[in-house]
């Protein structure tokens, strides 16, 4: 049986899929920031943008509905 996802995955630009991988392993924004040369408020920026995509409350339920939509493929490594 093949698994659906919940709901139809938003669409994400390669950066915010990229931010969304790095907060799903449990990285701050300022972590994220200094990893991908960007500035910590462009980080929270993008985290706020998946938030209103994926209809989330905050970040660990962000990263619940991106699993749920397939946006993240499984547990962080």
């Amino acid at each position: 049986m093949t698994a659906f996802p919940a709901f139809p995955m938003p669409y994400m630009t390669n950066r915010e899929r990229e931010v969304l991988g790095h907060v799903s392993k449990g990285w701050s924004s300022k972590q994220v920031a200094l990893l991908i040369g960007a500035a910590p408020r462009t980080v929270e920026s993008h985290i706020a943008n998946l938030k209103i995509k994926l209809g989330a409350k905050n970040s660990s339920h962000m990263i619940l509905l991106a699993f749920q939509c397939g946006a993240l493929d499984g547990p962080a490594d």
